[in-house]
């Protein structure tokens, strides 16, 4: 998770490198490294959709590259509410608030597979009492086996809006409990979940 400020925003940067093993820890370690550098050269200008791009042409490109499989997913949060998300072989972020809970329409394809490859971006108002998450994958898939993921995914889903009135990090420390609860010790993927909303002036 990395992230990169600028005078009209936040650029943020969530990569899951596949795989659980020492070859996964390293490349954990060399892509954020590497997203690094690569958040140090996008301009106000650059749009989420233009970071995966350039992600994944440099992954497609780079020898040591090719042999790893990544997701991401790229938010740039403007003041006023406004999110602009994309995706590249990411779960869709969730939108949460008084309704439910909504699946923000967004996707592509994992970064390093294809020349050329174009991302869509999404961009979201977001209002006071409404927050967007973040996250990997294991927080839904760190059950053992399908039926549990279901309850797992549904008991953190509630769990998102019920606590939405809460503060922020007392909402992520329930959702991480329920996940605790069903995901068993130690859980089969890492998770890590991320919640926005807009702050109060």
């Amino acid at each position: 998770l990395l992230h990169r400020g600028s005078d009209d925003g936040l650029m943020i940067a969530l990569a899951d490198i596949m795989g659980h093993d020492d070859a996964a820890k390293f490349f954990a370690y060399a892509c954020g490294g590497y997203l690094r550098g690569l958040m140090q050269t996008v301009t106000s200008d650059d749009s989420p959709r233009q970071l995966l791009e350039k992600l994944s042409e440099n992954v497609l490109q780079d020898e040591l590259w090719s042999h790893v499989t990544l997701t991401c997913c790229a938010a740039r949060l403007q003041p006023g509410g406004q999110v602009t998300v994309a995706s590249g072989g990411h779960p869709p972020p969730i939108r949460i608030n008084k309704q439910g809970s909504q699946l923000v329409d967004v996707g592509g394809i994992l970064p390093g597979l294809l020349p050329g490859t174009r991302y869509q971006a999404r961009t979201l108002q977001l209002v006071p009492g409404e927050r967007i998450a973040l996250f990997t994958d294991g927080l839904f898939e760190s059950a053992a086996d399908e039926g549990t993921r279901k309850e797992l995914e549904s008991r953190i889903v509630l769990a998102l809006v019920d606590t939405l009135g809460d503060p922020i990090d007392r909402s992520v420390k329930e959702v991480m409990r329920a996940f605790d609860e069903l995901a068993g010790t130690p859980p089969r993927d890492d998770a890590l979940l991320l919640l926005l909303e807009l702050a109060e002036e």
